[in-house]
């Protein structure tokens, strides 16, 4: 039987097709060709007919890709590589070096099986895990990540951007999505699978929720780009004005909007309950810090001197503060929805307001009392 020598000096044109074709087999047997690539020959790795699922579809996702990106030039990463074939296709495209990393040894061996085929001069397949890497571990940082139907198969989306987030300034994602507007994330699993455990569960994560992720991780403006049924694609950058014709939106925060638009809302509602110029007490937890409220004074729980003093030590300290500041002028007390768990937690204390109080409103973002 014919053993394909990996590293040795002749490979490609020293294969006739039938060797060829035995070790693409092998290969496949050992574990199933996921990515149909043409070797020499006209073999190919998988071919399939254009009615099944997975036909052309790395093709039209490329073309998608390149369509938008030049990477002419440019040092490439290329996480999840699988059997190679975007590798291939961005050397092809005019990378300068392209790096393809993939945790399945399966798989970086048929990557390598084709690379020498192809005799590609400026690729190389390294077995490792993505949580694992450092530039320094691969000769230092890159132009771009390719990161295509990695993110909803990891256990850690979050954490996979951060890593890419130091590895280079650019990463194209493509993943299964989603279909809503806010930032969320499900997990569906069909079980393990036996010829890949590391193809067994995945995260559908909406494209907001990405880009919360990307924002937080450094990356400023994206570009979103066509994808297939349930898969998005976009090219984040960490640079404010990339240098190139793309139409860079600017990568912010939903849930800051939607904190800030709550914390309004919340100071609205307390203007409406508390007359002008009089004193409340305001359970915030400090989040109402920088926003304050217009012609009411508004006094700390638990405080000393005029700073916030923490939580209250236990039932008894939360009552006495309460009458310590309604001696001093305080009219009401309002808990803002960040301090909602005092009145779970200290149940003596909340059992105490309603006994000698009357709650005077209560609303997802405040509960308040008259003192």
């Amino acid at each position: 039987m014919f053993v394909w020598n990996y590293f040795g000096p002749r490979y490609g044109n020293m294969l006739t097709a039938d060797q060829i074709r035995c070790e693409v087999k092998q290969l496949g047997e050992e574990q199933p060709w996921w990515h149909d690539i043409e070797l020499p020959h006209g073999i190919r790795t998988c071919p399939r007919t254009s009615g099944e699922l997975q036909a052309n579809h790395n093709v039209v996702k490329w073309s998608k890709i390149e369509s938008c990106y030049s990477f002419h030039g440019k040092r490439i990463l290329d996480l999840a590589c699988n059997e190679g074939f975007f590798s291939i296709e961005v050397s092809r495209a005019g990378a300068s070096e392209v790096v393809g990393v993939d945790i399945n040894p399966l798989r970086i061996k048929k990557a390598r099986f084709v690379h020498k085929l192809l005799k590609l001069q400026n690729v190389q397949f390294e077995q490792g895990d993505v949580y694992r890497l450092g530039s320094q571990m691969l000769g230092g940082r890159f132009s771009v990540v390719l990161c295509l139907g990695l993110l909803h198969r990891v256990p850690d989306p979050f954490g996979l951007i951060r890593v890419v987030s130091e590895l280079a300034d650019t990463v194209i994602l493509e993943w299964a999505t989603l279909d809503t507007e806010e930032p969320l994330m499900k997990f569906w699993t069909k079980g393990h699978k036996q010829d890949d455990e590391h193809n067994s569960g995945y995260w559908t994560i909406s494209p907001q929720c990405v880009r919360e992720m990307l924002w937080r991780t450094g990356f400023q403006v994206y570009v979103d780009i066509e994808g297939a049924a349930q898969r998005a694609v976009l090219i984040a950058s960490a640079e404010a004005s990339p240098r190139d014709d793309q139409q860079w939106k600017s990568l912010k925060s939903s849930i800051a909007e939607l904190e800030d638009k709550q914390l309004h809302q919340t100071v609205r509602e307390i203007v409406e309950i508390v007359p002008t110029g009089a004193s409340f007490i305001l359970v915030d937890q400090r989040w109402l810090v920088d926003t304050p409220v217009p012609d009411r004074v508004g006094l700390l729980f638990n405080e000393r001197d005029g700073e916030y003093w923490g939580n209250p030590e236990h039932d008894e300290s939360a009552i006495g503060e309460i009458e310590r500041l309604r001696e001093q002028g305080a009219r009401y007390v309002v808990f803002v929805e960040p301090a909602f768990w005092w009145l779970e937690y200290y149940v003596g204390f909340r059992q105490y307001l309603q006994d000698n109080y009357c709650c005077v409103c209560k609303t997802d973002r405040l509960i308040a009392f008259r003192l």
